[in-house]
């Protein structure tokens, strides 16, 4: 069938083309939020240090974001046919080499590099690299290790020749192919009787295209297979565990191989329990196989639901695709052959599963971040309303009534100051003591012990005389590690308990509508270092270990282990300052406010008291300040609603109860 015979189908894409745009739409309406927010707060000069990092955290977050999907597979299983058919079939041609032996040997970053423009590029980081004590993330930023080719989104052949790189390999020694990190396949011998090992030429290559998928935000994490990896366990392409969806290549016509099995651990599912399909590729050579009997469509349900027991998945992640059908349906407009191929089954359900990942992260941090904010923005306005609302009354009552009633307001406020001050000083108590503990909780999650534990670490595995005792030292490090973060957890438990006991005097007293600090969990970082330790073992245990010369292994250890332990650490530093400083700060704001309200009620009641004519005056100003107060909460309502209206409908029955909370009292007192 072609397309004379049918209709055209469907043109690629066009779901998360538009899934995309309204993707953007949102991100650009949190964005307007937040500056309204900010502009808001300068206004009334509650702005703080605290708060300004805060939003411009987000906002780095949301203009930072890129949709992430990675394709996994092994050699030879057609994960690059299937990007092209996926995501650049609309280029009527295939834009990445797809052809018998063109592999893929070294990760590849496909995305749209915002400040190139229309221009097209492919960076390319010689294997050699891996030599160098810096790690990928800070190689990144340094343009000199890099081979540049500039190119030209119009002109193929161009294109194919620079792209060509991808699967381009160098013959080298054992010793040489030790000291880089690889060794496992056995060499076949030359002439000269030299053992010889195939390696990748390049260590990792970042391709920036101008295409409308890349242009919105859309990167593909291209990975090689196995033996291009080579280098252990623990040794996982970096930008994996970024990904939103990782799609899983295997083949129909072998099953899941050991190799599959072997970077479906180590790789793919870790820690992961969410963004995960698999594709079971090349369904078309069991078509056109003579020697299939029996019924063909059997045969692939019966691979399929195979495929999902062995990889543990429910069948419904795994999809029948031929990836070869697929793009040539695509490229001829061939409404059956896509049809048969599966992909469009494929690409639905992928497309769904990109999306609402990505916003789950942006609302789970950034969003509930600034509804923190709005949240006690809403309640400090909502307070100045009661206020006002009770010192409108009480002025309202004094006219025509004797001095003695002013006089006997006066007093009344001067108690009310009096044990406000106390409760100041008992706040003040508790805060020294919050101060207190928040420095042991800094204290143990010391950065500069940790490097120097790391640094004393890495002079005793030099100076260790056997595997053995370099494994010892290996596990010593991470064991002490894993003991600095169990003393983090168990101070942060302390300091939240304090925090929690200094907010409860608070939480009944309607001066004080305030939301608690933003949940905060120290576990995550936890647990982070517990999968990590995880492959660390993995690591120490293996062959390779065994097989690697001791400076290749230790260097190799510190890049691939100790370094992402050593973020970990930051990570947690960073996310607890933060927490730290913000923890007191909606208290202390509302406190103060409220100290310069009773202080200004007692001097307007002493003027009140020798001239009716400042209480008309009070009067009319409080009034004013109502109208003024309405309008601000109204506004506030409206970045509230704006910025939760789509992840409400997202997040269905089971969203945060805080939210649907504070938005009953802004419609109370509205």
């Amino acid at each position: 069938m072609n397309a004379t015979e049918d209709s055209a189908p469907p043109a690629p894409n066009t779901l998360l083309v538009q899934e995309l745009h309204d993707y953007n739409h949102w991100k650009q309406r949190l964005l307007k939020t937040l500056d309204g927010y900010r502009t808001w707060s300068r206004q009334q000069r509650i702005g703080s240090d605290g708060s300004e990092r805060r939003i411009a955290a987000c906002r780095a977050t949301i203009q930072s974001d890129r949709l992430t999907v990675a394709v996994v597979a092994d050699s030879s299983r057609g994960k690059t046919e299937l990007i092209n058919a996926l995501f650049f079939s609309d280029q009527g041609r295939r834009l990445l080499p797809s052809t018998a032996g063109t592999t893929t040997r070294c990760p590849t970053e496909i995305f749209h590099d915002r400040e190139s423009g229309p221009a097209a590029y492919l960076r390319l980081l010689p294997i050699e690299t891996r030599l160098q004590p810096e790690p990928l993330q800070a190689l990144r930023k340094r343009p000199d290790c890099w081979v540049h080719w500039p190119l030209d989104p119009d002109a193929p052949e161009q294109l194919t020749e620079a792209l060509a790189q991808l699967a381009q390999t160098r013959r080298v020694s054992r010793e040489e192919a030790q000291r880089l990190g690889f060794g496992h396949a056995a060499p076949p011998p030359l002439s000269d009787g030299r053992e010889m090992l195939e390696i990748p030429k390049w260590r990792h290559a970042l391709f920036s295209f101008p295409h409308p998928l890349l242009k919105q935000g859309l990167t593909l994490l291209d990975t090689p297979g196995l033996n291009s990896l080579d280098t252990g366990p623990g040794l996982a392409f970096d930008p994996l565990p970024t990904a939103q969806v990782v799609l899983f290549v295997v083949a129909v016509d072998s099953g899941v191989t050991p190799n599959d099995l072997t970077i479906w651990q180590n790789q793919v599912r870790g820690g992961r329990r969410q963004g995960v399909i698999v594709a079971l590729n090349k369904v078309d050579t069991l078509r056109d196989t003579p020697q299939q009997s029996g019924d063909v469509s059997t045969t692939i349900e019966t691979q399929r639901q195979e495929t999902a027991r062995i990889l543990s998945l429910p069948a419904s992640a795994v999809f029948p695709v031929s990836a070869q059908e697929g793009l040539l349906g695509r490229l001829r407009e061939d409404r059956g052959l896509l049809q048969r191929s599966g992909l469009l089954s494929l690409e639905s359900h992928l497309f769904r599963q990109i999306l609402p990942a990505r916003k789950a992260i942006i609302r789970d941090t950034v969003s509930a971040e600034i509804s923190h904010l709005l949240e006690n923005a809403i309640g400090r306005v909502i307070g100045n309303h009661r206020d006002i609302h009770s010192q409108l009354a009480e002025f309202e009552g004094l006219n025509g009534r004797s001095m003695e009633l002013v006089e006997h307001l006066i007093r009344s406020t001067r108690r009310e100051e009096r044990a406000y001050a106390r409760a100041i000083r008992r706040f003040r108590n508790d805060r020294r003591a919050f101060l207190q503990q928040a420095g042991r909780l800094q204290d143990s999650l010391d950065l500069q012990r940790l490097e120097q534990r790391i640094a004393q670490a890495e002079e005793t595995m030099y100076r260790s005389r056997t595997t053995a005792g370099l494994k010892r030292s290996m596990g010593r490090l991470f064991d002490r590690m894993r003991a600095d973060m169990q003393l983090v957890v168990q101070e942060f438990e302390r300091t939240h308990i304090l925090l929690r006991d200094i907010y409860r005097p608070f939480e009944n007293d309607p001066r004080f509508p305030l939301s608690p600090p933003p949940a905060f969990s120290i576990m995550r970082f936890r647990m982070e270092l517990e999968m990590l330790h995880q492959e660390a073992e993995q690591f120490r245990n293996s062959p390779f270990t065994a097989m690697t010369g001791k400076r290749p292994l230790i260097r190799r250890f510190f890049q691939t282990i100790v370094d992402p332990a050593r973020t970990i650490f930051e990570d947690a530093r960073e996310a607890l300052e933060s927490w730290l400083g913000n923890a007191l700060e909606p208290l202390i704001t509302r406190i103060r406010a409220q100290r310069r309200l009773i202080g200004s009620k007692r001097k307007e009641l002493e003027r009140i008291g020798s001239s009716r004519e400042t209480l008309e005056s009070r009067i009319r100003e409080l009034h004013r300040q109502r109208q003024a107060n309405r309008q601000q909460l109204q506004a506030l309502r409206r970045m509230y609603r704006n910025l939760n209206q789509r992840l409400e409908t997202e997040a269905g029955p089971g969203a945060p109860c805080g939210a649907a909370g504070q938005e009953q009292v802004i419609q109370l007192h509205t």
